[in-house]
């Protein structure tokens, strides 16, 4: 062979090497990595799990890395897939984290390169809690029942943790002594009954790998009603309350087809029912409604609203009701407060209507019970604030309903804030708009134009039972 065909052949074996390998390294040269944000935000203490990805389709040592610091500390170790997957379980936070994936450099057929994914940010959730000493807004049951006495003291936890223990802590001399213990319930809340005078704390304890956490102290309290009716009588106390008549498009048309009346509300010795029905005197007729569901025709009805606006008012303090609403959609419930001369168009602080507790039937968004704000644009236009809440759904025991027990819905009211709360339980606390004016007392079940295409006769015969309301002032 010539020494110019000998070089050729050389050549020629050489490119072949060389391709040969570009096709065995090509894998390994796509050192590409992923670690993905968990699917859930993580509790502090409690282990959890964290996925990702790399390009090099081998089996290969993985390792979890989080930031402190300047470092890089090592947290969880794994192996990753040849599907290209990996994951690390039982992962461990206490706070906060910066974590990112690493694969050092592996040799496998050939050398893998390191891989370093970007680095991900994972919030994680620390338990905080909330206590207040109240007066007796906690009294869930299925019967009627005289008000309960004494005050409570309520504490929340966030994120729940349903069933660890809470313990009740009364400070005795100079230390702490559990006097009580309850689970956290499904909305992370324990309620207890508690002592007048007496300084209290709750404890959550550690569970599960979640560290224990203590609240602020809080002192109980005596509580004496300044406005109290529990509905014992043959009729509605007119000293009390007074039946409010509107009549047909009150409400600037929100209610076309209904006026109030008191032929629809009843007492049975124990509690005032609050009803709806149709109107008699305009039988056989129609009215035709619009609402931003659309338009149509129904019977001409007749709501209960029943008030104290001649005979009490209160500024300040804590308001409450105990309330089984009525279950069907189609007119709704509400336990409110208005201001005594009315709202001042751009002046929240001369008057704001509070809707304590408003629900619209169960079926309806979220199994909710809704808290509002409603006050007047610099115009005259309503502005509302609010919502029908969700975690009110948790604050009552499982397979309970807003129609088949009584629950206490209250109201604090100070110059600085509203707090809304279901048997002591809070699901809403706002500083906007807060009245500084004189309010009174109203309870109503009415239909509203966006209701009436539900309206059925299961509707028209269904109560919403009250059994007390109460008011103590700051």
């Amino acid at each position: 062979m010539t020494s110019r065909l000998r070089a050729l052949a050389l050549l020629i074996t050489g490119l072949l090497a060389m391709a040969t390998l570009v096709a065995v390294q090509s894998p390994a040269q796509a050192a590409f990595g992923r670690l993905h944000l968990p699917t859930a935000t993580p509790m502090a203490g409690v282990p959890f799990s964290i996925t990702g990805q790399l390009e090099s389709k081998v089996k290969r040592p993985v390792r979890l890395q989080q930031q402190r610091g300047s470092r890089w500390v090592t947290i969880a170790r794994t192996t990753a897939r040849r599907n290209q997957s990996f994951t690390f379980r039982g992962v461990v936070l206490r706070s906060d984290a910066n974590l990112r994936a690493v694969a050092r450099r592996f040799k496998a057929k050939v050398k893998l390169p390191k891989i370093v994914t970007k680095a991900v940010a994972v919030p994680v959730l620390v338990q905080r809690g909330r206590i207040a000493a109240l007066p007796p807004v906690a009294q869930q049951g299925t019967t009627p029942s005289a008000p309960a006495e004494g005050p409570i003291v309520s504490a929340g936890f966030t994120p729940a943790r349903p069933g660890r223990t809470v313990q009740l802590q009364q400070q005795r001399g100079g230390g702490w002594e559990t006097v009580r213990t309850a689970p956290q319930d499904r909305s992370g809340y324990a309620v207890f009954e508690a002592s007048a005078g007496k300084t209290y704390r709750a404890v959550t304890v550690a569970a599960g790998g979640a560290p224990a956490y203590t609240t602020d102290q809080v002192t109980a309290r005596e509580w004496k009603p300044a406005f109290e009716d529990t509905f014992s009588g043959p009729t509605l106390n007119p000293a009390l309350w007074q039946d409010q008549t509107e009549s047909y498009s009150y409400d600037t048309g929100i209610r076309t087809c209904a006026r109030q009346d008191p032929s629809v509300r009843a007492m049975t010795g124990e509690t005032l029912e609050l009803g709806i029905g149709y109107d008699t005197t305009r039988a056989g007729q129609n009215c035709h409604y619009t609402s931003a569901y659309g338009e149509g025709d129904s019977p001409y009805l007749l709501n209960t609203q029943v008030a104290t606006q001649k005979s009490f008012t209160y500024r300040y303090g804590y308001v409450a009701a105990r309330i089984r609403f009525a279950a069907p959609q189609g007119a709704h419930s509400c336990f409110w407060i208005l201001p005594e001369g009315g709202k001042v168009p751009g002046d929240p602080a001369r008057g704001a209507e509070v809707d304590v507790a408003e629900f619209f039937g169960e079926g309806g968004p979220r199994d909710a019970v809704g808290g509002f704000i409603h006050t007047l644009d610099s115009a005259g236009n309503n502005e509302k604030l609010g919502d029908l809440f969700k975690p009110t759904s948790l604050m009552k025991p499982t397979g309970d309903s807003w129609s088949t027990s009584y629950h206490v819905f209250s109201l604090e009211w100070t110059p600085q804030e509203y707090v809304f709360r279901v048997d002591g339980r809070e699901f809403w606390r706002t500083s906007q708009r807060i009245s500084q004016a004189d309010e009174y007392l109203v309870l109503s079940m009415l239909t509203s134009n966006y209701e009436l295409r539900y309206l059925t006769p299961e509707t028209l015969a269904a109560k919403t039972s009250v059994d007390w309301v109460r008011v103590w002032k700051s």
